[in-house]
């Protein structure tokens, strides 16, 4: 959120909203990403219509929120925490589970009074039809590296968190999101454009 605002938390920030719909506006890095259907999500749980404002990712917002051109966004911790951090942007919610470990301080949606968790991961894929003995093996030694002390503690400094699985794993954890996130992106109309 940008500090030109001056709301200082997430009940100050709909307050806000509420008082100034002329001004709504909120900026995403990208449509058709995660922070484009958990804003959306964010207007259908308060109540509220707001103006989204796609971007071509993170930089170009913080940017603007520094600046005062756009009072909030939503958009991924790793690319703005720090300028939180630094005192640019103010972070008033995070939209995962629980509180991230990397600001223990800001609540998450749900302690904020909102029922929607929204949260994304990376993964590692291969061409259809590649030998599963390949992904079992190429997968193992992803895990094995996403272990090791020094690249748990490079992940962590850009927020992010190492976690290592099998290919099983994750084709169940793309399975559960597919299905979590198809009903939204069906309920937006959102279509891929050329």
């Amino acid at each position: 959120m940008s500090p030109s605002i001056g709301v200082t938390d997430f009940k100050q920030l709909v307050a806000w909203i509420k008082a100034n719909p002329s001004k709504a506006s909120y900026g995403v890095p990208s449509s058709g990403t995660i922070p484009h259907f958990t804003g959306w999500q964010l207007e259908k749980a308060l109540g509220l219509s707001m103006t989204r404002v796609a971007y071509r990712g993170s930089a170009p917002i913080i940017t603007d929120l520094i600046g005062g051109h756009i009072p909030f966004a939503v958009t991924t911790l790793s690319d703005t925490i720090t300028q939180h951090r630094a005192g640019g942007i103010r972070i008033v919610a995070v939209s995962g589970p629980a509180r991230s470990p990397f600001l223990p301080d800001v609540p998450n949606l749900k302690e904020a009074g909102v029922d929607l968790v929204a949260d994304g991961w990376y993964g590692m894929w291969l061409p259809a039809g590649s030998s599963p003995d390949f992904a079992k093996k190429l997968s193992a030694a992803a895990a094995e590296v996403l272990a090791k002390p020094d690249v748990k503690e490079k992940l962590n400094a850009v927020s992010l968190i190492p976690v290592g699985s099998t290919p099983e794993d994750l084709t169940k954890a793309l399975a559960a999101d597919t299905a979590f996130w198809q009903p939204i992106v069906k309920a937006t109309g959102y279509k891929i454009t050329n």
